[in-house]
C-alpha cells in the first residue's frame, strides 16, 4: 500500500503534526521515508540577492534535516535538499518515484476539510 513516504519539510511550526506522522507511519508499515527541503528563494523575495543568502537557505534545510535524521534513529531517513517551486519540485519528486504518499502539514479545503495524506499513486 505504502512503499516510499515524502515529507516536505520547512521551518513552520505547522509541520510538526505531519512531520509526528509521517514519522510513526514509517515507523508502523517499516517503510522509508524521504524528507524534502525545498527551498524557493523567487518566493522569500531573494532571487536577485548574493549567493549568500540563497546558501543560507540550503544551510538551513541541512540543518533542520540533521535534525530530523538525528531525532529519529529507529526509522530509515533520506534526506533531500531541492531548489524551485515546492509544488513542482514535489511533483516531479513524485514522477520520479522518490515518493509515493505525500505528506504535507494541515491545510483547509473546502471540500475535504483538513487533509494531512495525499495518495499520489491514486490520482
Amino acid at each position: 500500500m505504502f512503499d516510499k513516504l515524502l515529507l516536505a519539510v520547512d521551518p513552520s511550526k505547522r509541520l510538526k503534526p505531519a512531520r509526528e506522522y509521517a514519522i510513526a507511519l514509517s515507523e508502523k508499515l517499516e517503510v522509508p521515508l524521504v524528507a524534502a527541503f525545498i527551498s524557493n528563494p523567487k518566493k522569500a523575495g531573494t532571487s536577485t540577492a548574493s549567493l549568500d543568502t540563497r546558501d543560507g537557505f540550503t544551510a538551513l534545510g541541512k540543518r533542520q534535516l540533521k535534525q530530523i535524521v538525528d531525532a529519529n534513529k529507529s526509522i530509515k531517513i533520506k534526506p533531500i535538499i531541492k531548489r524551485g517551486k515546492r509544488h513542482k519540485v514535489l511533483a516531479k519528486m513524485v514522477d520520479d518515484g522518490i515518493g509515493d504518499t505525500l505528506i504535507l502539514g494541515p491545510f483547509r479545503s473546502y471540500f475535504l476539510g483538513y487533509l494531512q495524506v495525499l495518495r499520489l499513486s491514486e490520482f
